[in-house]
């Protein structure tokens, strides 16, 4: 029995091996309990993030830059003021998203308004008030947005310290 029948063959309950038929059994396994696993350093890929582009890539983007660490370049402190306190939060501006992500800044906003309005993504800003103001008289506002995915904690387990970390999207998305 070649490589193909023998996975059509496992697809039924009976199977051949060394000419005996077995039969085989998988466990009961919710339809739900299926997903994909994808490590982070996907998203981080340019190639792939401009071939999928959507609302999916710009909150893969924002979770594949959580801040858990201490970064050299941490001028908000994000780990201290949202990592430190229990929330999984990156800081950035709409326009680093956009180019990261190969979108336009205003579908990136309007994207994330459409997070926010679902409950999938708070925001905060962060930075020093503006004061300025351009030609037409607007405000120009340089400050960084904190995009703020959900929370997590520690928890002890048979003796063994987990984090569980919980995300706002699951919250909407599975009632």
């Amino acid at each position: 029995m070649g490589q193909k029948e023998l996975f059509v063959e496992l697809a039924g309950d009976l199977v051949e091996i060394d000419d005996k038929l077995i039969k085989t059994t998988a466990p009961e396994k919710d339809p739900d309990d299926y997903f994909i696993m994808r490590k982070r350093g996907l998203i981080r890929n340019p190639e792939y993030r401009k071939f999928m582009m959507g609302r999916s890539t710009i909150y893969e983007y924002v979770w594949s830059n959580l801040v858990r660490n201490k970064m050299y370049n941490d001028r908000y402190n994000i780990k201290e003021n949202y990592y430190d306190k229990g929330f999984l939060a990156y800081a950035s501006t709409y326009n680093h998203i956009a180019e990261e992500c190969y979108m336009d800044k205003n579908t990136v906003i309007d994207y994330i308004e459409g997070f926010k309005r679902m409950g999938v993504i708070k925001t905060e800003k962060v930075g020093p008030e503006p004061t300025k103001k351009d030609k037409l008289g607007r405000i120009i506002d340089r400050r960084k947005t904190v995009f703020i995915l959900g929370t997590w904690h520690k928890e002890v387990k048979e003796g063994k310290e987990h984090i569980i970390e919980r995300y706002y999207i699951d919250d909407v998305f599975y009632k």
